[in-house]
């Protein structure tokens, strides 16, 4: 992808910051590069509480990572229908939990909406690391924005990856502009059906 308007529209997408210290990282489901980078970054104290967001098809995957505590992650995924399953994992010290969130469509949005979810009921955390990576972090910042508490500091950052060599194909830019348009269409249509109501 040598045309600079591509570049520009990809760094444009890609943008967020360096890693900040918060009270809890939290990790999008998807590539495992994500998941290694937020367990490097609470190996080095960025934060006291950790979240990996584990869809179905990475349940496996997952008891291979580098994990602080072991969790039977497999075991409790038995128990749920596959087209089900999808996990909030949560590490701080020698505590490690599993949590099942109801998956749904637009998997960034509703992953955001759980981790809202999840935040409510532990009103101490108030700032919080979101990793991503990519072209998805501009879709990922707009849901943050969006969904979580006024009262939570977001510091979004993106993970690098070893495997890319700093190209991307014309087309992943471009679906992901849609999906970024339709996301911001389908939050402006919700919050307003949301005023309405109160």
């Amino acid at each position: 992808m040598n045309i600079w308007p591509l570049q520009f529209v990809e760094r444009w997408l890609a943008r967020a910051g360096p890693p900040e210290p918060a009270a809890l990282i939290f990790v999008l489901a998807g590539r495992e590069h994500r998941k290694l980078h937020a367990l490097e970054l609470y190996r080095r104290g960025c934060a006291p509480r950790l979240v990996i967001s584990v869809g179905r098809f990475e349940i496996r995957r997952f008891e291979k990572l580098p994990l602080p505590v072991q969790l039977p992650l497999r075991e409790a995924a038995a128990t749920v229908p596959a087209a089900k399953r999808h996990f909030f994992a949560y590490f701080e010290g020698d505590v490690a939990e599993i949590e099942a969130i109801p998956p749904r469509r637009l998997g960034t949005l509703h992953e955001i909406q759980a981790l809202e979810n999840w935040l409510i009921r532990r009103p101490e955390i108030t700032s919080v690391l979101v990793i991503t990576n990519g072209v998805h972090a501009r879709r990922v910042g707009l849901c943050c924005q969006a969904l979580l508490d006024r009262r939570v500091a977001v510091y979004l950052t993106n993970a690098p990856n070893p495997s890319e060599d700093g190209q991307r194909p014309r087309d992943g830019i471009w679906k992901e502009l849609v999906k970024l348009s339709a996301y911001w269409v389908w939050l402006a249509l919700a919050l307003g059906r949301t005023r309405r109501s109160k």
